[in-house]
């Protein structure tokens, strides 16, 4: 019986510590900045098009995953919202001509990022990838 107990006293402060939660776990309803990363002005290449240009990332009203992304596309502005390594831009309109569709944004690194999506004048769907660097 000494020896049950003794186990027992033994395994409760391990019982405890693991019950803390992370330091590096968000707690419910708490944001984390992923938006940080995308920020700042992006030199633009899209190969298939051989288009040069440059986006301006911000974010939008304060927030820590949306963004919006200016002259995306080398045309207007559009709002994504960020999820840890990646960027979704839900299908909107970019200026009074073409939208945009099935958009994505993949976090490589500090210096780059890539982008897929369609654009649409409202007849023709053209597919693109753009690389973003600095």
């Amino acid at each position: 019986m000494k020896k049950l107990s003794f186990l027992v006293l033994l395994l409760i402060p391990f019982i405890f510590v693991s019950c803390l939660p992370d330091e590096d776990t968000p707690e419910d309803g708490e944001e984390t900045d992923y938006a940080a990363k995308f920020l700042g002005t992006w030199h633009v290449y899209e190969a298939d098009k051989r288009l040069n240009y440059d986006v301006t990332i911000e974010r939008y009203s304060n927030s820590e995953t949306e963004i919006v992304l200016k002259n995306f596309a080398d045309l207007g502005t559009v709002k994504g919202d960020c999820y840890e390594e990646s960027v979704l831009i839900d299908n909107q309109q970019i200026d009074e001509n073409y939208s945009i569709q099935d958009a994505s944004g993949h976090y490589v690194n500090s210096k780059k990022l890539t982008f897929q999506y369609t654009l649409s004048d409202g007849i023709d769907l053209e597919t693109r990838t753009a690389t973003f660097s600095r």
